[in-house]
């Protein structure tokens, strides 16, 4: 019996995605898997689109990080669709975004991020939103500067909202070595 509950649970674990399943498109047009990722912690930032001075210490807090950890961490920034995300803005958004931040973070094209968007929200934040398939939270994002971490092994392992800055003990705690 033991056997075929645990073949049975193996079998329920297989029908899900996980986070290396998924692929996002960069800023570029490229897509890129989120499987190239494999053995290293990500943090999956939810960009601002505006250029106000708490959204520019955000953004140069990412590029430090990625710069100082870029061993050991991989840093993807998103802009929402429903934070003023629009496909016309990408070219003063590649702009913005590569005046303070380094070619070694993934910055992607916009995506919906919000559960409310319903067939529009992106497999990426349906699947950091919702606990049936990440296995850990189901919090949905709360606009620019919501944080997704995920360890070397694939699982979500914190969620941190806008006002949580990534000088956060706890968030160090999480990057660092």
């Amino acid at each position: 019996m033991k056997l075929i509950l645990f073949f049975f649970i193996g079998m329920i674990g297989s029908f899900l995605n996980g986070i290396y399943d998924l692929s996002v498109v960069s800023l570029d047009g490229a897509p890129v898997p989120l499987s190239q990722f494999q053995g290293k912690k990500l943090l999956i930032v939810v960009l601002p689109v505006s250029r106000q001075a708490n959204d520019i210490s955000l953004l140069k807090a990412m590029d430090s990080i990625s710069r100082k950890y870029s061993v050991q961490i991989s840093v993807i920034g998103i802009p929402s669709g429903e934070n003023g995300y629009v496909a016309d803005s990408l070219a003063s958004l590649k702009q913005f975004y590569g005046s303070l931040m380094g070619s070694q973070i993934l910055l992607t094209q916009g995506m919906y991020t919000n559960k409310s968007s319903g067939s529009r929200q992106s497999a990426l934040f349906a699947w950091l939103t919702d606990k049936n398939k990440n296995t850990h939270f189901d919090q949905d994002v709360k606009g620019p500067g919501h944080k997704f971490f995920i360890d070397q092994k694939g699982q979500l392992l914190a969620v941190f909202p806008p006002d949580i800055p990534l000088s956060d003990r706890t968030m160090q705690h999480l990057i660092t070595p």
